[in-house]
């Protein structure tokens, strides 16, 4: 005996309806790390993708203070990604010019940046620098 099977597509629970009643499978976000290591201007993120495909554009935006008091926002590095589901991988991002300036200025606690972009959850990261010191020979 035959049976017929029909197929329905699942949609995910974060699906944004439309006016006209259909509904959108939203985008995967990427979840990156805290800890982002800095060495010789590229900084090394790791980032994850739960579920289904990510894909964005990873954003470093520096909060500088001016002589005046205010704060400006500086963008000091981007790189597009995108992601296979379930994965968990390195990003490299190059500083640009201004975030390496800004990395010779840290000390080894880091310095807060925000980590912001489409396709990935906006959150408050810490660059911490990674100097590689030589080892001192045994006497």
């Amino acid at each position: 005996m035959l049976a017929a099977v029909t197929v329905a597509a699942l949609t995910p629970p974060a699906a944004a309806a439309r006016g006209d009643g259909e509904a959108h499978a939203s985008a995967a976000i990427a979840v990156a790390q805290e800890n982002v290591h800095v060495r010789a201007g590229v900084a090394r993120l790791i980032i994850n993708c739960h579920n289904a495909p990510c894909r964005g554009v990873v954003k470093l935006v520096a909060q500088l203070s001016r002589p005046s008091g205010s704060e400006r926002r500086a963008l000091i590095g981007s790189k597009a990604f995108t992601l296979p589901g379930e994965t968990e991988r390195a990003l490299f991002v190059n500083l640009n010019r201004e975030g390496r300036r800004l990395m010779r200025r840290v000390k080894r606690s880091g310095r807060y940046i925000l980590l912001e972009g489409p396709g990935l959850r906006h959150r408050t990261v810490i660059l911490k620098p990674v100097r590689d010191f030589p080892r001192r020979l045994a006497g």
